[in-house]
């Protein structure tokens, strides 16, 4: 198959499963489709044209597929596992992103776990791949989803100060102040390992700086005890800054003690 025809049968079942156009211009554009050349038994994320159209329930779609020849088609749970462990196992491994995107369009559970609990976006989070990253918000991953810890895909990114996947994490629904098991937030851990930028980052975006985790530590006393010292200064200097906050709000009636 050419790489154009690849490419048109994408277009022909991403068509089936768009929601935001009416069955009657979905049908239209189907035709249209098959006309230069789709084929009606084209498959994407797992599934062929036609189970797509069974689950959109559309009725008018899943008549022309049916008389055009498609079939039903969706690949097995185990089949969606396997191919979950090899979309984990690419990520680990910084495959290409046209590899990791050839295996989603296979039918791997974007979601899938290894046995650690991580999933694709907490990896892909950690080894600062932008453009995986992009490609799995894009297919509606769970920004929040923990691992057996507790930790998140924005902690993954902080601890290993990934600034600009901070910024796009919490764009797309990260919760800054989210907590792990022990009670670590994203803020805690970069400033654990002295990660200067990612604590700049999460302060911008109101991370809190007086949470203790279960030993009784805030970020400053994670900063302290490793030694942290330009970390330290950052965080002394947005803690001083949001007391002269407080207080000037205070002073003109704002806010109340």
């Amino acid at each position: 198959m050419s790489e154009d025809n690849k490419r048109l049968n994408e277009v022909f079942v991403e068509l089936i499963r768009d929601k935001k156009i009416s069955s009657q211009i979905r049908l239209k554009k189907a035709q249209y489709l098959v006309k230069l050349g789709a084929d009606v038994n084209a498959k994407l994320y797992g599934k062929s044209a036609l189970s797509w159209a069974e689950e959109m329930g559309d009725n008018d779609v899943i008549k022309y597929l049916k008389q055009s020849g498609g079939k039903s088609w969706v690949i097995s749970e185990a089949e969606v596992k396997k191919l979950g462990e090899e979309l984990i196992e690419a990520v680990n491994t910084g495959k290409a992103k046209e590899d990791i995107e050839a295996l989603i369009k296979k039918g791997a559970d974007v979601e899938a776990k290894d046995n650690m609990e991580r999933t694709p976006l907490m990896l892909a989070s950690r080894e600062g791949l932008g453009e995986i990253v992009d490609l799995l918000i894009k297919r509606g991953v769970q920004i929040d989803a923990r691992d057996s810890r507790g930790w998140t895909a924005l902690m993954f990114a902080s601890s290993a100060g990934r600034d600009s996947l901070i910024d796009k994490l919490i764009v797309k629904g990260a919760n800054v102040n989210a907590m792990a098991d022990n009670n670590s937030t994203a803020l805690m851990l970069a400033s654990y390992w002295g990660k200067e930028n990612a604590v700049v980052k999460l302060i911008e975006k109101e991370a809190d700086l007086s949470v203790k985790n279960n030993d009784g530590r805030t970020a400053l006393d994670n900063a302290s005890l490793k030694g942290h010292k330009r970390v330290e200064e950052i965080l002394r200097k947005a803690q001083k800054e949001k007391r002269s906050k407080f207080w000037k709000q205070f002073l003109t009636g704002k806010t109340r003690l």
